[in-house]
C-alpha cells in the first residue's frame, strides 16, 4: 500500500496535468480564471458522471470558489518550469500568467476529452461571469466561507439524492452498485 505522501505526490502531479490541459486551450490564464476552471470542471463531472475531475480541495472566498491546492501546483510549476509564466503588475499587487503549449502529457484521454469539453462550453465566458458561476453553485452557497466545500455530500444529496438510489432500489428490488447503475435505472 503506498505511503501518503507517495498518493499526494500522485494527486498532485495528475492536478498539475489537469491545469497544463487547461492552459493548452488558452493563450494564457491567470491562477484567478484557472481556479474557477477546474471548480466548473468539478460541478459538471459531479452532475454528469457523478465523479469529481480531481481531488482537490476548494473553499468558498469572497471571489468564489479557491483552492490552496491549483495555488501551489501552479506555484510548483512555475518554480520547475513545467509552464510558461509572465510576471504582470495589477493594481491589487504583481500576478502571474501562465501558459503550456505542449501536447502529451499524462493525463487520461477521457480527462482530455472532458476538459476539451469544458473549455468549448467556458471558452467565451469572462473570468467574472466563471467566478459568478461559482458563486451560484448550491455548494459555494451552502459552504461557510473559508471553509472546505463537501463535494461527497453534493454529490449524494443534491446531484443524486440518496432518496432517488433508494427509490429505484425499491422500484427495481437492487442496489444500484454505482452511479452508473443508477443512471441506467433512472433511464428505464
Amino acid at each position: 500500500m503506498p505511503d501518503s505522501e507517495s498518493v499526494e505526490r500522485t494527486d498532485t502531479r495528475e492536478l498539475k496535468e489537469i491545469i497544463k490541459e487547461f492552459l493548452n486551450h488558452l493563450d494564457f490564464a491567470y491562477n484567478y480564471r484557472l481556479q474557477k476552471l477546474v471548480y466548473y470542471g468539478e460541478i459538471w463531472c459531479l452532475q454528469t458522471y457523478g465523479r469529481r475531475l480531481t481531488d482537490a480541495t476548494f473553499k468558498a472566498h469572497h471571489y468564489g470558489s479557491f483552492s490552496d491546492d491549483i495555488a501551489d501546483a501552479l506555484e510548483e510549476m512555475r518554480n520547475d518550469e513545467e509552464v510558461e509564466y509572465e510576471t504582470v503588475v495589477k493594481p491589487d499587487g504583481p500576478t502571474y500568467e501562465y501558459s503550456h503549449h505542449e501536447d502529451g502529457g499524462e493525463l487520461s484521454p477521457g480527462k482530455k476529452e472532458i476538459i476539451e469539453h469544458i473549455h468549448n462550453e467556458t471558452n467565451t465566458m469572462s473570468t467574472e461571469d466563471l467566478a459568478k458561476f461559482s458563486k451560484q453553485t448550491w455548494l459555494y452557497q451552502n459552504t461557510d466561507e473559508a471553509e472546505s466545500m463537501d463535494f461527497e455530500y453534493y454529490r449524494d444529496e443534491v446531484v443524486i439524492p440518496q432518496s432517488e438510489r433508494e427509490r429505484v432500489a425499491e422500484r427495481d428490488g437492487c442496489r444500484a452498485e454505482s452511479d452508473a447503475d443508477l443512471r441506467e435505472a433512472l433511464a428505464k
